[in-house]
């Protein structure tokens, strides 16, 4: 098995760099666009192929969608045959409901109900982690690392009152006072990881990157759409934690 902790570590670096540098504008006309459905973690597995195509060596990468596509898993990374990485992403913005209690980070609507298990919908951390290995065929299971990865958008506006932040319609709103609560964001999502499972550990986490450009990007798609509001300024945060795997 070539694939190592690092390679993934390196991977997502690369993942990092893209992020903050030409990619940019591309995740930022994905999501701020309220005027169209927002391709919250699309745009950024785009990245995630990308990278690690061009740091691991003697793989293919496959990704949701493909022909060869590995049972809804997000991305795979395939050494003959056999599925050396699996890894799933989560999409979401940090938007609160008026009943929320914050005492973490992922204590918001948005955050949490990608986390846990929801009875409105199985899409959720909790279940990728609890099913991930039974989507990969027996013919292709082997030891292998699988990644999660939460991507969390903040998106802050100018404009609106508490009754239509708080609304179930877009757009999502960040409150200001999750500036505060999204510095313990890592140490938060940690805790939950290794509540989860004990093997699993943080290979990345890029926090807070500005995209760039998103208020004018909005006010040209979307404003005419919500005249409530008067701009938008737009932050990303992904983490990628693994756990190494025996083939079962």
């Amino acid at each position: 098995m070539t694939v190592s902790e690092d390679s993934i570590r390196n991977a997502f670096s690369l993942v990092d760099k893209r992020l903050k540098g030409d990619s940019n504008v591309e995740i930022m006309r994905a999501i701020a666009n309220d005027a169209r459905r927002a391709s919250y973690e699309g745009s950024l597995n785009r990245i995630v192929h990308s990278a690690l195509s061009d740091v691991i060596e003697d793989c293919y990468v496959y990704s949701a969608g493909q022909p060869r596509e590995l049972h809804n898993i997000d991305i795979c990374v395939v050494q003959s045959n056999d599925v050396v990485v699996a890894i799933e992403s989560k999409g979401t913005v940090a938007n609160s409901h008026s009943s929320d209690y914050h005492t973490s980070a992922i204590d918001l609507h948005g955050i949490r109900t990608k986390l846990w298990q929801d009875k409105r919908s199985p899409n959720s951390i909790q279940n990728d982690i609890k099913d991930i290995s039974q989507k990969i065929p027996k013919s292709e299971s082997c030891p292998r690392f699988e990644v999660f990865v939460p991507i969390i958008y903040e998106l802050y506006r100018e404009g609106g009152s508490p009754s239509v932040w708080f609304s179930e319609r877009k757009p999502w709103v960040t409150l200001p006072k999750f500036r505060n609560l999204g510095v313990r964001l890592k140490d938060d999502l940690e805790s939950w990881f290794y509540s989860q499972d004990p093997r699993f550990m943080l290979l990345h986490a890029s926090e807070s990157v500005e995209l760039r450009g998103a208020n004018e990007y909005w006010l040209k798609t979307s404003k005419a759409k919500f005249p409530l509001y008067n701009s938008l300024e737009a932050y990303v945060s992904f983490y990628a934690f693994a756990r190494f795997v025996e083939s079962s």
